[in-house]
């Protein structure tokens, strides 16, 4: 018997800050999820979007200590991928932060094309969440290996039986 390792393509590496900040800056021209809003907006010298801030002095890229954590899924939106058991657990984590959690709130994206993507749109627009954010883009090929590579996450979420 011979051992055969899935490994991912060469591709898929860790993504350098910067270019994190630049895939963001472009998600956000289309997904609002991305976007510094409100008062993030004062920081006059300063390029923001939710996750990071580029220094437009220096040029520095850094990420910013009060963002969301980031969820990643890919789809084709088929009858055999049932995103309600992943929508009804984004309802209650959002649940749990109401209820007083610590924990930090969610950009939530979901990537592909598929027969059911505008269902659940639909669906993903019903929703009454605050603190949990979801977009649906399509990512163009060299840009889904950038999210993905981002670095292992500072926050891990553990969320057990009620």
């Amino acid at each position: 018997a011979t051992t055969l390792y899935d490994r991912p393509a060469s591709i898929f590496r860790e993504t350098p800050l910067d270019l994190q900040h630049e895939l963001f800056v472009r998600l956000a021209e289309s997904h609002p999820q991305f976007r510094a809003t409100g008062s993030d907006l004062k920081e006059m010298e300063a390029e923001t979007t939710v996750f990071t801030v580029r220094n437009l002095g220096n040029g520095d890229v850094t990420l910013r200590s009060d963002r969301p954590a980031l969820l990643i899924s890919s789809t084709s939106w088929t009858e055999d991928e049932d995103f309600s058991i992943l929508l009804k657990a984004l309802e209650e984590y959002e649940d749990f932060i109401r209820g007083g959690a610590s924990l930090p709130s969610l950009v939530c994206v979901i990537t592909g094309k598929g027969p059911q993507k505008e269902h659940y749109k639909k669906l993903i627009s019903s929703l009454n969440l605050e603190h949990v954010k979801i977009c649906t883009p399509w990512l163009e090929a060299e840009d889904y290996p950038l999210l993905l590579g981002r670095k292992k996450p500072d926050v891990q979420i553990k969320m057990s039986d009620k």
